[in-house]
């Protein structure tokens, strides 16, 4: 298993941006199959919304990869 982080620059990231940014997800279509699959929790719950916004605190888990959100400040 394979635990990160990831620093927000901004309020919050999309869940589907992120995927992508940390090239887990090649692209969209990737990412909707992977939703359809019910392969993604955020917080231990299915994550259902492609779109999902994340902030600092959430703990996304895709496939043996766990990322842990950050805020700037810490």
């Amino acid at each position: 298993m394979t635990t990160s982080t990831f620093v927000l620059t901004e309020e919050h990231v999309q869940a589907n941006n992120l995927l992508k940014i940390m090239w887990l997800v090649e692209s969209s279509w990737a990412w909707k199959e992977v939703i359809r699959l019910w392969l993604v929790s955020l917080n231990g719950t299915r994550l259902e919304e492609m779109r999902k916004k994340l902030h600092a605190g959430d703990v996304l888990l895709f496939d043996d990869n766990t990322i842990t959100i950050l805020s700037q400040t810490e």
